[in-house]
């Protein structure tokens, strides 16, 4: 495995990278068609969370132990050029279906301490909707957007600048979400 090939290193409004095309063809299609296991979910208004640590099924077996290679990780932390913590993992992978209606306001990730947060979009998106990423400091107008597509992956460390939003969704939108760091 070659990890993080193909990447864009944006900078503003805050470090984060964008890889399109990041499963291998064949682990997409294969997760793209799986069903996952109801066991650990959680739900919130149009919107459900699988853990993907209860899943079962080849295809969402597969795509886990890909996100959760030591060399994944460790290349994770080289693009943002700090050094990974010790005991570096994968924390969680959730496998999100939000359905149309469903919306994050302004929020940053940091529950406690910095990560790093993946997401993978698995779904179509014919309305090319976006995640807003945002500089909230006094004065800012910084926005720029990630968008939704297929296979893109999107990565940042969190912190109290990370501000980004998720409008308010038309289409229904599938993901991995995952967290890194000790």
């Amino acid at each position: 495995m070659e990890p993080l090939t193909n990447i864009d290193i944006r900078k503003l409004p805050w470090p984060h990278i964008v890889a399109p095309n990041f499963l291998p063809k064949d682990l997409f299609e294969n997760i793209n068609s799986a069903i996952p296991n109801k066991e650990q979910t959680s739900t919130e208004e149009n919107c459900i969370k699988y853990n993907m640590m209860y899943q079962t099924d080849p295809a969402f077996l597969d795509v886990l132990e890909m996100l959760a290679d030591p060399q994944l990780i460790s290349a994770l932390y080289d693009q943002f050029d700090i050094t990974p913590p010790p005991r570096a993992k994968m924390q969680s992978c959730r496998l999100v279906h939000a359905e149309p209606g469903f919306g994050l306001n302004a929020h940053t990730d940091l529950k406690d301490k910095p990560c790093i947060n993946l997401q993978i979009y698995l779904s179509e998106n014919e309305k090319y909707e976006t995640v807003r990423v945002h500089n909230l400091q006094v004065g800012s107008t910084m926005t720029t957007e990630v968008p939704c597509q297929p296979n893109l992956m999107w990565a940042f460390v969190t912190s109290e600048n990370t501000w980004h939003t998720l409008p308010i969704t038309k289409t229904k939108r599938v993901s991995l979400l995952c967290k890194y760091g000790e």
